[in-house]
């Protein structure tokens, strides 16, 4: 069988609305998929749509506290680890557990960041859904050039990505009918039979 993992950024969104439109389309075509979440973003509004995305099988993840490009600002270990875990808490409050990896925002990285924070580092295919312009035809197009058996597709559900649920919704039958099966990332990982080994940005699992 082969597998593929969609993953969005960004969320929940102050009211959890635009997260809570992916996850209607995902119960729709009965698939799950992971959210690496922005820990400032979560509050008592947008709870119970991170809770409803842990009962449909989704995953939640960490993708820092405020979003912010760790090398280009030149956080020290002391910040990047306190982006990391309160996030953590943030999340761990609301579903109970921790998270399994770590999205680093703009995929910017370096030794340090990986010596702070205790997770893999997760990247994926950019289907690059921030980009305004993009329509979602040029959007789908993107999507499916990256596809192949084990790959993490990097899409966004943050209130600007107003094209991604329609190229996601388009997607997701496509690759249904090229036999693929939708997995979450850590359930990519265990079924590839691969530990996540850290200090490695994955985007396939092979």
């Amino acid at each position: 069988m082969k597998l593929i993992s969609l993953s969005f950024d960004d969320g929940p969104n102050l009211t959890g609305s635009v997260m809570n439109d992916m996850l209607d389309l995902l119960e729709k075509h009965g698939i799950p998929g992971s959210f690496f979440l922005i820990g400032n973003k979560i509050n008592e509004q947008n709870a119970a749509v991170i809770r409803r995305a842990m009962a449909l099988g989704c995953d939640i993840e960490n993708h820092s506290w405020s979003h912010p490009d760790a090398v280009k600002e030149g956080l020290s270990r002391a910040q990047i680890e306190n982006e990391f875990l309160r996030t953590e808490e943030a999340i761990f409050k609301v579903t109970g557990r921790h998270t399994e990896f770590y999205r680093p925002p703009y995929i910017s990285v370096n030794d340090l960041m990986y010596q702070a924070v205790p997770r893999p580092f997760i990247c994926g295919h950019a289907c690059q859904d921030w980009i305004a312009e993009y329509s979602a035809d040029t959007l789908l197009e993107k999507m499916l050039s990256g596809t192949q058996d084990g790959v993490i597709y990097l899409l966004h559900c943050g209130e600007s990505n107003l094209n991604t649920p329609e190229v996601v919704d388009r997607a997701i039958p496509i690759l249904k009918s090229q036999g693929y099966d939708f997995v979450t990332v850590p359930e990519l990982f265990r079924r590839k039979g691969v530990q996540p080994i850290q200090g490695k940005l994955w985007t396939v699992v092979e």
